[in-house]
């Protein structure tokens, strides 16, 4: 009897032992897995946001290119006596690309 008590106790003793080192490999197997996930959603986060900010930069650079080079375009215009011509092009799309390339005022 005594010794099943003994067999009793080295059995839960194990299975305390087992119960303990399979938490501790639980925890390090998802904390890496935790990890891997977050980094993964950091990069996609992050790529996002780098998209957004580049989009961002880029349409502010192109409004200010697009106003140099319309204002170029009506400096241009004036000069040459075109008044009319400075309205239609601020309305005109087609006649403003022409004008454009009439007065070789190019994307810069």
């Amino acid at each position: 009897m005594m010794q099943a008590i003994k067999d009793q106790l080295n059995v839960d003793k194990g299975r305390e032992l087992g119960l303990e080192e399979g938490r501790k490999l639980g925890l390090e197997e998802g904390h890496q897995l935790g990890l891997d996930e977050g980094r993964k959603l950091g990069l996609d986060e992050g790529h996002k946001l780098g998209l957004d900010e580049g989009h961002k930069l880029g349409l502010e650079e192109g409004q200010t290119i697009g106003e140099e080079r319309f204002a170029k375009l009506v400096a241009r215009l004036n000069e040459d006596g075109r008044q009319d011509d400075i309205v239609r092009a601020a309305t005109d799309p087609a006649f403003r690309a022409n004008l454009f390339s009439e007065y070789s005022i190019g994307l810069e």
